[in-house]
């Protein structure tokens, strides 16, 4: 499998591992044949199939080779629906929601979720880079003969989007607002929806945004952050020069240059994507919160229901509360093309006892995007959400995936763990651009580690060594 985890609510997420299944109608590409979402203590286990995604990728790889357009070309549908997107959160944002009717109310949640689900459709299938970028350090070693070099640094870099991402975009206009080169309100209307998750969607209000500011001009002079800016610039710049230099280092053939800008390339779709589902997430999250309100529901008791389901309970029509709220235990749902299956209760306790068991361990592994120089030991602090989890500065950062609010974080961290991402993620683009060491993608690190827990860190391998305590007799 290929094995992911986050903090989420049911009906913020389960629309996303059905894409996995159904996006044959919409890309005119083969579906994985089965995904698997596991629910427990508001956090999910996301499976699917490692060979499925390699073969897809590798499928592009081979069309990409007659046709260097071929990505482009395919991808086109995904920027007029990141537009749509788009213009449906803005509609969403800018109506009262609590004067519309049900039929309308429904209506809206209908068309955001169809272009939600299309535009999610592409965003699923660009994560069939992850399972073959994980193996491109292996690779490059044989074919190149490249023992005793640092491959996992070098494919990190080759692997890097050139274009900024919005995360590192954020960043810098953060960076700027603190300097007075922009509002508060300007850089509030472009990034509101910015602590949207799989969870919760909050907005960033300007208040929270004035006191970040204040914060960081306490901790920060005003030149250190024009340098942090300059820095972000100078990095780009020798991000370029520096995937020159490996290029001809490596002497890398043609077909491995292709890949390699696919790979940086499915690394930027995947940052478009991200803002395309934070921002429908923000606007799905806000329709629920006002069904909820209407109909007199708890909004957490709302959120284990489905799509279909939220819109049936909205107009009236008769659903099975008693057993959608079974899914409040553990609950896993097993999806295929043209079948799902929800399992909760005993059953879906002893498939997560089966899941616990075969990921259990004291050793596990991911992809180390910024290597030291040598291995790292360390104390565990895990933080989940940044407003409520508590890092001591020194320790090594454990999360399932880093967003702007870990920023401050990760400058105090020793090192960064995350479960999600690959080479081209935000943590592993900006472990790079601080030097901070970090192991992404391990997919299993919060599920094995609690604050507290030593580790040794292998950067090389990317592995990840539970140290056990020695007692005394």
């Amino acid at each position: 499998f290929w094995g992911e985890g986050c903090p989420v609510r049911l009906q913020l997420f389960h629309y996303i591992m059905q894409c996995f299944v159904i996006n044959e109608s919409i890309l005119g590409k083969p579906a994985l044949t089965f995904s698997f979402d596991g629910y427990k203590e508001g956090v999910v286990a996301e499976l699917t199939p490692w060979q499925e995604k390699y073969d897809l990728f590798e499928e592009l790889f081979e069309k990409s080779k007659k046709d260097n357009d071929y990505l482009r070309k395919f991808v086109k549908p995904f920027w007029r629906l990141k537009e749509e997107l788009r213009m449906i959160h803005e509609e969403t944002m800018k109506v009262e929601l609590s004067e519309l009717s049900d039929d309308d109310l429904a209506n809206l949640y209908k068309k955001l979720h169809k272009v939600l689900y299309e535009f999610v459709i592409y965003g699923t299938y660009f994560e069939i880079v992850d399972p073959y970028s994980e193996t491109m350090a292996k690779k490059l070693k044989k074919k190149y003969d490249l023992e005793g070099k640092d491959v996992a640094s070098m494919v990190v870099t080759l692997s890097v989007p050139e274009k900024r991402s919005f995360l590192t975009q954020e960043k810098v206009d953060f960076a700027k607002l603190c300097l007075g080169k922009i509002s508060i309100k300007d850089f509030h209307k472009k990034y509101f929806w910015m602590d949207s998750t799989y969870k919760d969607a909050p907005e960033l209000t300007q208040d929270e945004i004035k006191k970040r500011v204040e914060k960081e001009l306490n901790e920060k002079s005003k030149v250190v952050i024009e340098n942090e800016i300059r820095g972000t610039i100078r990095y780009e710049y020798d991000l370029v020069k520096k995937k020159e230099e490996i290029i001809a280092e490596i002497g890398l053939d043609e077909d491995d240059k292709l890949l390699f800008s696919l790979i940086a390339e499915f690394g930027r779709l995947i940052d478009k994507r991200k803002v395309g589902m934070m921002t429908g997430n923000y606007s799905k999250y806000h329709i629920i919160a006002e069904i909820a309100r209407r109909k007199g529901i708890n909004l957490d008791d709302l959120m284990f229901f489905t799509e279909e389901e939220a819109i049936k309970f909205l107009l009236g029509e008769e659903v099975n509360i008693d057993e959608i709220l079974k899914r409040k235990g553990p609950c896993f749902i097993y999806n295929a093309p043209e079948e799902e299956q929800i399992f909760t209760g005993e059953k879906a306790e002893e498939l997560y006892s089966v899941y616990m068991k075969n990921i259990m361990g004291e050793e596990f592994k991911g992809n180390g995007t910024y290597d030291p120089g040598q291995s790292i030991k360390g104390k565990v602090c895990k933080v989940i959400n940044t407003k409520v989890d508590k890092f001591e500065e020194g320790s090594i950062l454990v999360t399932t995936m880093t967003r702007p609010d870990f920023m401050p974080l990760m400058r105090k961290a020793k090192a960064v763990i995350t479960d999600e991402g690959g080479l081209t993620c935000h943590a592993a683009i900006v472990s790079r651009e601080m030097k901070i060491p970090c192991i992404v993608g391990t997919k299993i690190g919060t599920k094995m580690l609690k604050t507290g827990d030593n580790v040794e860190m292998n950067f090389c391998l990317g592995r990840v060594h539970k140290i056990k305590e020695n007692k005394e007799e």
